[in-house]
């Protein structure tokens, strides 16, 4: 969940920043925004300038927009199509590398490898949203707390999660031994 606050968060500073920085430019000199709507033709918000012009510019200009926003609902639907397809087949090849496995929240994960000093290791996709997981993510599936602190570089630290002993198999490792220990 927190991925879509920080999106969030991210798109609002983004809007605020153009508004910011839109109130704070001085507004385009008429000739410049003259020049542009003839070459652009665009359709709604430019009413100040439109009076400016010819009848016969501006019945080309509406012209060209009704055929513009016909074609827009066509295009639209084929650009996300295109995207979606893209997403898709990018997601498949992603899943189908044989260093990388897409998380199934009905079954037990697989192992967390950590891989080498030159890479290597296993990365598991999360099973929503298209990206790894994160180092606490792979702590997590190890059974480690989420106060436990793991040092150094995001590298250094995938490796120490992935080369430690879950905690829970631990102490289990440790209570039979200690049963044996105690008996004898």
């Amino acid at each position: 969940m927190e991925e879509y606050f920080a999106f969030m968060f991210s798109g609002m500073l983004s809007l605020v920043g153009v508004i910011v920085v839109t109130l704070a430019t001085r507004p385009t000199s008429r000739i410049v925004l003259q020049a542009f709507y003839r070459k652009t033709r665009l359709f709604g918000w430019w009413k100040p300038i439109r009076g400016e012009f010819a009848s016969a510019a501006l019945t080309a200009a509406d012209a060209e927009s009704r055929r513009d926003s016909l074609s827009t609902v066509f295009a639209t639907g084929w650009q996300l199509s295109l995207f979606l397809m893209g997403m898709s087949a990018m997601m498949k090849q992603w899943d189908q590398l044989g260093r990388v496995d897409r998380l199934d929240p009905r079954k037990p994960s697989k192992t967390v490898i950590a891989g080498g000093v030159k890479g290597g290791g296993r990365s598991h996709l999360h099973p929503e949203v298209p990206r790894t997981l994160s180092v606490r993510e792979c702590a997590r599936l190890q059974s480690f707390p989420d106060d436990f602190v793991f040092l150094g570089s995001t590298a250094r630290q995938f490796t120490q999660v992935g080369n430690s002993v879950p905690p829970i198999l631990a102490a289990q490792i440790a209570r039979a031994v200690w049963d044996v220990l105690s008996d004898g």
